[in-house]
């Protein structure tokens, strides 16, 4: 029975430690997975005779994105508990074909590429700390909160100059770099969704202590008492998402506790953000998650050490019991108490 309250008291803390990690994060930033940049193109969609064009959304990934920069670490105390959060300044590079429409049964007639945009997607824009401004081929455009279409839930878009004046039929070039720089600030985890047709990211940070979890696992790491260093390189062939689709086949990425999840076309209950995605229909749905990246771990974890002993603690006294049990089965004679 003392054991049994000792437990209950474990179990206690522990969930007073997670309410509290999830306090820090709110105020500093939550765990932030990233995804972007992601080119929007919109385009009109005729109804009916009688009834106004719509405008929807074809979405294009890029055909290389490099990723690189360092988290440094720090631990904010509230009470008896410690809660690591990061800084982290991040540079993303690569670049975008012109936009592809075969095989989306579009019509370059009612493309609106003068109106092409580019969402970043951010699960807590608190956490970022500096304006964000994006180097477009020669162009410098800055990001503004909020995002059109389904590509993510939430983010910053910005956008882009594909054609000139007198032609916008055809996107000017055939290829557009990129870079934009993040300064940005989080916790528990940074995670990074492979939305290039190669990716490749670098990664470091003070953290001894790194997890790398998600769908794929660093190509290369190294980890000292100082730090840790680690590099991704996923392809396209290796995610479960396409290149470039519109609102017909439903994709986009939304977050659940700053993780992003792409969710193609299928029913999911309304679980997760049915506003954002209403076009969101069917049955038989399927969620994908193929982010990746570096969890903040804690090697001492007071609970979870004080459970396992006091579980154990239970299981001493029970064997105890079992051998005084036996003892007086097999030499015939009651042990005195």
């Amino acid at each position: 029975i003392p054991s049994s309250l000792v437990n209950n008291i474990v179990n206690e803390r522990s969930s007073r430690q997670q309410n509290t990690i999830a306090e820090v994060s709110a105020s500093w930033g939550r765990p932030q997975t990233l995804v972007g940049p992601i080119l929007v193109v919109p385009y009109e969609k005729k109804v009916a005779e009688d009834k106004p064009v719509e405008i929807e959304y074809a979405y294009f990934l890029p055909d290389k994105l490099s990723a690189s920069g360092r988290a440094d670490v720090e631990i904010r105390s509230r009470g008896i508990y410690d809660v690591p959060v990061y800084g982290s300044v991040l540079n993303f590079e690569g670049s975008f074909s012109a936009p592809d429409i075969s095989g989306l049964s579009l019509n370059v007639q009612n493309m609106h590429y003068a109106d092409a945009f580019v969402v970043f997607g951010l699960p807590d824009l608190r956490g970022v700390r500096e304006q964000i401004e994006m180097q477009w081929n020669a162009s410098k455009v800055p990001f503004s909160p909020g995002v059109k279409g389904f590509a993510v839930s939430s983010g910053v878009s910005a956008p882009v100059p594909l054609v000139l004046s007198g032609q916008p039929l055809s996107p000017v070039q055939t290829n557009y770099t990129f870079s934009v720089k993040l300064d940005l600030r989080g916790s528990q985890a940074l995670a990074f969704m492979p939305i290039g047709k190669e990716t490749k990211v670098k990664l470091s940070s003070n953290w001894p202590h790194p997890s790398f979890d998600g769908a794929f696992l660093p190509t290369a790491h190294t980890i000292t008492d100082s730090g840790s260093e680690a590099e991704w390189t996923v392809l396209d062939l290796n995610r479960a998402f396409p290149q470039k689709w519109t609102d017909k086949e439903s994709y986009g990425f939304g977050f659940s506790g700053g993780e992003a999840i792409a969710y193609p076309k299928g029913d999911f209950e309304g679980r997760f953000y049915e506003p954002v995605y209403p076009s969101v229909e069917g049955k038989g749905g399927q969620v994908i998650d193929d982010a990746f990246g570096v969890r903040l771990l804690q090697p001492v974890d007071l609970y979870q050490k004080t459970q396992r002993s006091a579980k154990y603690g239970i299981a001493v006294i029970a064997l105890v019991f079992v051998v005084i049990f036996f003892t007086e089965l097999t030499a015939k004679r009651r042990i005195h108490p």
